[in-house]
């Protein structure tokens, strides 16, 4: 009876990761950038530790590291291009912002 009732829990606890597993598979396949897929790599974290839903992310831990490598990428080309060389330049003195000012509203919008 012990050995019946542990071997229903184990199909029980199989069919629930695998619906776990193809829903996150889903929800990752979906993600358009690196924070959505932090998003949703945080919600399921807990879950991490059964090894069937830990085989499932390994192939979308590759994606999100290249993702983040893009948006760094990104993020440093926006940051070397210098202030007085955007197009932001130009509308703050279209706005009579002063420069040191549209410097520091161009800072904080590269994030």
């Amino acid at each position: 009876a012990w050995e019946a009732a542990i071997k229903r829990y184990d199909e029980r606890i199989d069919r629930v990761e695998t619906r776990i597993t193809a829903r996150l598979r889903d929800q990752l396949g979906t993600a358009r950038n690196a924070n959505e897929m932090f998003r949703i790599f945080s919600r399921f974290n807990a879950l991490f530790v059964r090894p069937h839903i830990r085989g499932a992310i390994r192939e979308y831990q590759t994606q999100l590291i290249q993702r983040v490598k893009e948006d760094i990428a990104t993020l440093h080309d926006k940051f070397k291009v210098q202030y007085h060389r955007t197009t932001n330049a130009g509308m703050s003195d279209v706005r009579d912002i002063p420069p040191i000012s549209g410097q520091i509203i161009w800072a904080k919008q590269i994030d």
